[in-house]
């Protein structure tokens, strides 16, 4: 393992299962209850070897904390478990429906701008958005486990799931920081990761173009860091110095060969019209139900989350709630497939459309002017 301390001090990342540091010089180390490893008086650049041994968590017994589950998070979380099917199902079982619903009937996405009035977040994800990223399924699924129950816990950490082509080594970047829940089944602890495995390929195309570039800096920064920590004697300085300026002359002119990549690739995409690929899921039949709110006088502005805008439409025009009120089934489905359109059966998305023409056949012509 590698990595850096700030002033010396933190939390060392270590494998599930670690057993044993070798290689790893601090003034104090820690570990408390949870398997956690804090260093005290350490080096700004850590190099070290962790013996374990994977997927075992060498941890405390479940206590009453593992049971708790907060009194507002309680009617949702219940609601769930009897639409699921969960009660009385076997511990191993329970968890493989709770990671399958997940997966299938709900979406991954970092846009968080607003929930419904009245509700938790959580609640609000479980039972009308369904969609949200990892914090927001490993402290549902946590809840889940808990009322039936199981003891569980919330985990944070990072998902290791890339290797350098230059030095074959695993990368922890800081986008594959992840959140799960732990189950206490059968007697010990086991991961439960339910976030739906599309979040990967999501955070991934954040990258920017430059992210090789900045890659191999990174690489020789740390190879050379680690080169100059080494005791090499007075013969060494001297090469150390000339190693560090021939770095600097290849930073230079790799920065002006990217500007000019740039501005050639610049020049050469212009008078093109850009032609960007629609997204999963913007031809949801929901989007037709929008529009005819909009004929209603009202316009939902682009970051306004849906369940905001039909909550403020109905406020703005009290005869149209029970219309609205009717939206509440189809929003829901509109969610799953613009998350996650690949995972939604066929049958389902044909149902879902006529469900749309039924809301917009009762609906279209009642044109009303409202405030926007």
């Amino acid at each position: 393992m590698a990595g850096r301390l700030k002033n010396g001090r933190g939390v060392v990342p270590l494998p599930i299962g670690a057993v044993r540091l070798n290689d790893l010089p601090a003034a104090g180390i820690a570990r408390n209850r949870f398997g956690v490893v804090r260093v005290q008086g350490g080096p700004e650049q850590l190099n070290y070897a962790v013996c374990y041994t994977p997927g075992e968590a060498a941890d405390r017994l479940p206590d009453i904390d593992d049971l708790a589950i907060p009194a507002a998070e309680q009617k949702a979380v219940h609601a769930v478990i009897a639409a699921w099917g969960l009660s009385g199902q076997p511990p191993s079982a329970a968890a493989r429906i709770i990671k399958e619903r997940f997966a299938t009937e709900f979406g991954y996405t970092l846009d968080l701008s607003g929930r419904p009035a009245g509700k938790t977040p959580i609640a609000a994800f479980l039972t009308q958005t369904r969609a949200g990223h990892c914090e927001y399924f490993g402290t549902a699924t946590v809840f889940i486990l808990r009322a039936l129950g199981i003891p569980a816990r919330y985990v944070s950490g990072d998902a290791v799931q890339e290797m350098d082509p230059w030095s074959r080594d695993l990368v922890v970047r800081s986008r594959h920081a992840h959140a799960w829940a732990e189950a206490h089944i059968h007697g010990r602890w086991v991961n439960l990761d339910t976030t739906p495995s599309t979040w990967v390929e999501f955070e991934s195309n954040r990258a920017g173009f430059w992210q090789p570039v900045t890659d191999l800096w990174a690489w020789i920064q740390y190879r050379f860091t680690t080169w100059l920590n080494e005791d090499q004697g007075p013969a060494g300085d001297l090469e150390r110095y000339q190693v560090w300026a021939v770095l600097v002359v290849l930073a230079v002119f790799a920065g002006v060969y990217l500007r000019r990549k740039k501005g050639k690739d610049a020049k050469s995409a212009a008078g093109r019209p850009a032609a960007p690929g629609p997204l999963p899921g913007d031809d949801s039949p929901f989007y037709l139900v929008q529009a005819c709110i909009h004929s209603w006088g009202f316009r939902r502005a682009r970051p306004e989350p849906l369940t905001d805008f039909i909550a403020r439409v109905g406020r703005g025009l009290p005869e149209k709630r029970a219309a609205l009120n009717k939206l509440e089934g189809l929003l829901s489905r509109h969610y799953r497939y613009r998350f996650d359109p690949q995972m939604t059966p066929r049958s389902e998305v044909e149902g879902f459309r006529q469900g749309v023409m039924d809301w917009l056949e009762d609906n279209r012509g009642q044109e009303t002017t409202g405030q926007e």
